[in-house]
């Protein structure tokens, strides 16, 4: 497996890593795996929420029925989940990257933030990018959220590449082209 084949995202809220992975999905075949999904289908369910609240422009916006932002209610949910266990979100996401790859897929995680995610993505093969977007970070208290602070701050020699996104869509997809052909 080339470990082109396997990329995983990391960068604060906003940074604009669904967007470069949406670059790789249209471009290059490439099929989205997200840590987070798992957990944000079940507040979808728990909580009547939209996709729009959990993947989309909403999720910062306080939901006046709950009075926070669905990220708030994620941030939280998950962070609890993985303090009763620490693979819980990890499980399903080795799993889902592992059948793909299997299968002779090629996959992009678009939400990698903590060391426990990027170590198993390394496991796994990937190549790791960091996607940077000035200004950009989860919206006041949220910032200070635990994986927010570990992805704000992880050193950037972890990574293969890092794609700065802070210029049109079509300077972002020339840089995803260039690391492409450079990264792993």
């Amino acid at each position: 497996m080339s470990r082109r084949s396997f990329i995983c995202l990391a960068g604060v809220s906003g940074a604009g890593k669904d967007t470069v992975g949406g670059l790789l999905i249209r471009h290059h075949g490439f099929e989205r795996v997200a840590i987070a999904d798992p957990m944000k289908a079940i507040l979808m369910t728990l909580f009547q929420l939209s996709p729009d609240q959990l993947w989309g422009e909403g999720r910062n916006t306080v939901d006046p029925r709950l009075g926070k932002a669905p990220r708030e209610l994620y941030q939280h949910f998950g962070q609890t989940c993985v303090e009763l266990d620490p693979e819980v979100w990890i499980r399903p996401f080795r799993l889902r990257v592992e059948s793909l790859l299997a299968a002779g897929g090629k996959v992009v995680c678009t939400d990698l933030r903590t060391d426990r995610e990027w170590k198993v993505a390394r496991a796994l093969g990937a190549t790791l990018w960091r996607v940077e977007r000035p200004g950009a970070g989860a919206p006041g208290g949220m910032a200070g959220h635990a994986t927010e602070q570990e992805a704000a701050n992880a050193d950037r020699a972890r990574f293969d590449d890092i794609i700065l996104n802070d210029g049109t869509l079509e300077t972002l997809l020339a840089r995803v082209e260039h690391a492409l052909t450079t990264s792993g």
